[in-house]
């Protein structure tokens, strides 16, 4: 959905001298640095996009006319930012009621976040709204137009950052698991974990997921102690099947892990943990988590990340691990008396010992070493 209210400032004027090279034109995901930052926006419906140059401008201009992105040169951007920000906001149009201020070469911030930032900002359209990963402020604000004249004026040191300081009690906070909104690229080092990073933005690493439970279960410590055990046993059994050929994605098995029970205590928990992760994008984990409580084993035995969380899981009771034959007396024992649970109950532990029959005929080995091994590493 297009949003023709909300304005997006994107600042590629410096030198960029610690990193020796035009940052704005690096490559990165198929196209641009500059180009990655801007398709941020317009991903999150974001249509007035403005850009500021400065050094080497006129190498920068025609990659984003050949966009249709709109562009302002700073002649004085040697004098550094604070110049560059009002050129933007002095392009703003009239209709504008808030704007983001985003630096080109912070490109990893997640359409999502951005969306949720202007929610935030609908519901408390008076404050400056900045995104927050594991509590540290980060990139980029969402400023409401008023401040316009204020910046505009600004003379005091320290740029936008300080004036927007001298007016904390205007300013809010939004948990995100998106640490894209700390990672600047200074140095030729930063570049090289963008760029890593990049490969996988569908997948969250294992501190956005933390991140993430911590939002939405952040006081409840069993589902901690049991998303950790069973990421860590759900690796362990993909890194046991890698080694006979299987090209299972590890770090998906472990975010999928780790996020499987983001939603518990929720009604339908597996489809709102789903839900959670795809407005997040991170629609790998989400085809998993969707299938963590009901799942129908592959007829030709094929085991796939979403089989081994879904394993994982019956494996896991609380945080201690317990063979699935335990785990259904546990069951039959809870619901004593209810046959309809007593009977869902039964078939979802046939499938798990089905998916754990055919990945013991993939190892060629049944299953009870690395069961003994487990059991020992989480006591």
């Amino acid at each position: 959905m297009q949003n023709r209210e909300i304005a997006a400032i994107v600042l590629a004027a410096g030198y960029a001298s610690r990193m020796g090279r035009l940052k704005p034109l690096l490559p990165l995901g198929g196209g641009t640095v500059v180009r990655h930052t801007i398709r941020s926006f317009q991903h999150a419906g974001i249509t007035e996009i403005i850009v500021v140059l400065g050094h080497r401008y006129g190498d920068i201009i025609p990659v984003l006319e050949k966009n249709h992105i709109a562009w302002v040169v700073n002649p004085q951007y040697e004098k550094g930012m604070m110049g560059s920000i009002r050129k933007g906001v002095e392009a703003l149009r009239e209709d504008t009621r808030a704007f983001f201020i985003m630096p080109a070469d912070i490109p990893l911030v997640r359409p999502s976040t951005i969306i949720h930032l202007i929610k935030k900002h609908s519901s408390n359209p008076s404050l400056v709204v900045y995104p927050a990963f594991k509590g540290q402020r980060g990139h980029p604000p969402l400023i409401p137009v008023y401040h316009r004249e204020g910046i505009l004026r600004w003379t005091g040191t320290g740029g936008l950052r300080r004036y927007l300081e001298a007016r904390e009690k205007a300013c809010m906070d939004v948990a995100t698991p998106d640490s894209g909104v700390l990672m600047d690229m200074d140095t030729p080092r930063d570049y090289e974990n963008i760029l890593e990073k990049s490969k996988n933005m569908d997948i969250p690493t294992k501190e956005e997921a933390l991140a993430f439970l911590m939002m939405h279960q952040g006081s409840n410590t069993g589902v901690f102690r049991h998303s950790n055990v069973v990421a860590s046993v759900a690796v362990e059994i993909g890194t046991v099947l890698n080694r006979t050929g299987s090209c299972l994605d590890l770090r998906l098995i472990e975010a999928a892990g780790l996020l499987h029970d983001i939603a518990k205590g929720q009604e339908s928990h597996a489809a709102r943990a789903a839900s959670l992760a795809t407005e997040e994008g991170f629609s790998k984990v989400a085809d998993i988590v969707s299938v963590h409580m009901n799942i129908v084993p592959d007829p030709a035995g094929r085991i796939g990340e979403k089989e081994i969380i879904y394993l994982a899981d019956k494996m896991v009771h609380g945080s201690e691990i317990v063979s699935l034959e335990k785990r259904l007396n546990q069951k039959i024992v809870h619901f004593a008396g209810n046959l309809k649970a007593i009977e869902s109950v039964s078939l979802r532990m046939e499938n798990a010992i089905k998916i754990q029959r055919d990945i013991e005929n993939i190892i060629g080995k049944p299953m009870g070493d690395l069961f003994s091994q487990l059991k020992c590493a989480y006591k």
